[in-house]
């Protein structure tokens, strides 16, 4: 965690330029820390992440996918991480989760082409139920096909302990009340946020943040 205090002693809390450079996510947030040994993806459904993963020094790798097919697809390619069907939440229940078919009849969250519209019924739980309490956690991953709020209230007991990073976007489904809960939480926890798309690497304003932007998120511990 020092080598995060170092970096965000800058003026104002700006990402430094090297940061910026950067070309990806994954690469950008190794920039920050090059020790993420202890991560959890939910619902990204791509091979890039894991298997830039693959190659680096992880320990720990918890994947929640809730669409059945893309699950198994997972969990047969990435044998060596702990997949698991299903989703977080704030509390244990089961959520109707919306996927989408494109043209090739593949799962997708792109709301353009589309072929089809699928409800499923998924188990939620939150991640403090289901996160080994002996191990740390460097960083959280959530896709758009959530809204945050949920899952780091779930997480919230991991997050004041452990601050890991947390990336995130936004759903097409987000709404004010789902931004005002995130930035509620992240500011309580001592979160800063920062726009991961054509940023200049200053931190969002609350009205920045409320007017859910497009792209990745990045918040930190600053």
């Amino acid at each position: 965690m020092s080598l995060l205090r170092n970096i965000f002693s800058t003026k104002h809390g700006s990402l430094p330029k090297a940061v910026l450079s950067a070309k990806g996510i994954w690469p950008v947030l190794t920039s920050l820390n090059s020790d993420l040994r202890h991560v959890v993806l939910m619902a990204v459904n791509g091979e890039s992440w894991l298997s830039k993963m693959q190659k680096a020094p992880v320990e720990e790798v918890y994947l929640f996918e809730p669409e059945p097919a893309a699950y198994h697809r997972l969990k047969r390619t990435f044998p060596q991480f702990n997949c698991r069907q299903g989703a977080l939440s704030d509390r244990v229940q089961v959520d109707s989760y919306i996927h989408y078919l494109d043209s090739d009849g593949k799962a997708t969250q792109k709301l353009n082409g589309l072929k089809d519209q699928v409800n499923i019924l998924v188990k939620s739980q939150p991640l403090q139920a289901v996160w080994p309490a002996q191990l740390p956690l460097d960083l959280l991953v959530i896709d758009r096909g959530f809204t945050p709020d949920k899952v780091l209230k779930g997480a919230e007991p991991i997050l004041s302990e452990h601050h890991p990073m947390i990336v995130f976007q936004w759903s097409a489904y987000a709404t004010a009340t789902h931004a005002e809960a995130t930035w509620a939480l992240l500011q309580q926890l001592g979160y800063h946020v920062w726009p991961l798309h054509k940023t200049n690497g200053t931190p969002l304003s609350q009205a920045a943040f409320m007017a859910l932007p497009k792209g990745p998120i990045l918040a930190m511990i600053r």
